[in-house]
């Protein structure tokens, strides 16, 4: 939950590219450490804590899990082509194959 809300207070803020690369290495950081990161970006700290506080995004979020749940989601990426379950990385032209199809 943590990190989709911080990646969403990325995202308010057009720098959703350059915190993906904060949040991707998110393992062996601590919450303080993340935070203060985003906010070396240019992202408000107000408005990073404003965004962990957000009750709406919260609900959003856990509705977001329980779809995933629903379908089976157990991680990122996962696609679903065709009725067809894809996880983990896919290369480009495999992906335009399947979609072509």
């Amino acid at each position: 939950m943590f990190l989709a809300k911080l990646g969403d207070i990325a995202r308010q803020n057009n720098k959703y590219e350059e915190a993906q690369k904060i949040l991707y290495n998110s393992a062996e950081k601590d919450s303080l450490e993340l935070f203060n990161q985003l906010a070396s970006l240019g992202i408000p700290e107000n408005e990073i804590k404003k965004s962990l506080n957000n009750k709406q995004l919260k609900k959003i979020i856990l509705k977001d899990n329980k779809i995933g749940d629903k379908i089976r989601v157990s991680g990122t990426p996962t696609m679903l082509i065709n009725g067809e379950k894809y996880l983990g990385y896919q290369n480009c032209n495999k992906i335009l194959s399947l979609l072509k199809n």
